[in-house]
C-alpha cells in the first residue's frame, strides 16, 4: 500500500520519504490552486504509473480562527474553509473527471 502526503516544503517532502518508503510526498500549499491542480496531475499520474487505486482522501492541514464568527472578516472565513475543506472535493472531482 502506498500513501500520498502533502507537504508544503520540499524538504520536509525528502525527509519524509527517506523516512518511509511507503510514503509518496506531494510538494502544494492547499490555499494554492495552481499548486493543487499539479498535485492532483502527480498523484493521477503516479495512480496509473504504479496501477494503485485511490482509496481515500484525508485532509489534515488547516487553522481555525480565534474568534466570533460574525467578527471574522469574509476572506479570512473563506481562506479558512478552502484550507479545511475544499481541497479533499477538488482532489476527488479532478480524480472523478480524468479517470
Amino acid at each position: 500500500m502506498k500513501y500520498f502526503k502533502n507537504k508544503r516544503k520540499q524538504d520536509d517532502g525528502d525527509k519524509l520519504k527517506k523516512e518511509s518508503p511507503s510514503i509518496i510526498p506531494i510538494i502544494a500549499d492547499v490555499t494554492n490552486e495552481t499548486q493543487i491542480d499539479n498535485a492532483a496531475k502527480e498523484i493521477n499520474k503516479t495512480l496509473q504509473s504504479k496501477k494503485l487505486q485511490l482509496i481515500a482522501l484525508v485532509n489534515n492541514a488547516g487553522y481555525a480562527e480565534s474568534s466570533i464568527l460574525e467578527f471574522i472578516p469574509l476572506d479570512r472565513l473563506r481562506q479558512q474553509f478552502e484550507g479545511l475543506y475544499s481541497i479533499l472535493f477538488y482532489l476527488f472531482h479532478f480524480k472523478i473527471n480524468n479517470k
